[in-house]
């Protein structure tokens, strides 16, 4: 890690700390990835978004599930506003 000015230890450090901490233990393989990645060049039907990794697919699970929450609980005040 490259030196710090003491001011930045508590709030930079910190969070280079915890980056250098995930290095080599993320759960996702990147010759995996670049493989999808490659592979979806040769394909005419991409989707518009690629959710790759167990993941990013629990965490757009968990953010869609909070989205249709707060949809379901404002739809009347949402259908209100039309004409």
């Amino acid at each position: 890690m490259p030196k710090l000015l003491p001011e930045y230890e508590a709030t930079v450090g910190a969070i280079m700390q915890r980056t250098e901490g995930l290095s080599g233990n993320e759960p996702g393989d990147p010759d995996k990835v670049a493989g999808v990645i490659f592979d979806l060049t040769q394909r005419d039907d991409i989707p518009e978004h690629l959710i790759l990794g167990s993941d990013a697919l629990a965490r757009v699970a968990q953010a869609e599930a909070i989205r249709s929450d707060v949809a379901a609980t404002w739809e009347q005040v949402s259908r209100s506003t039309d004409f």
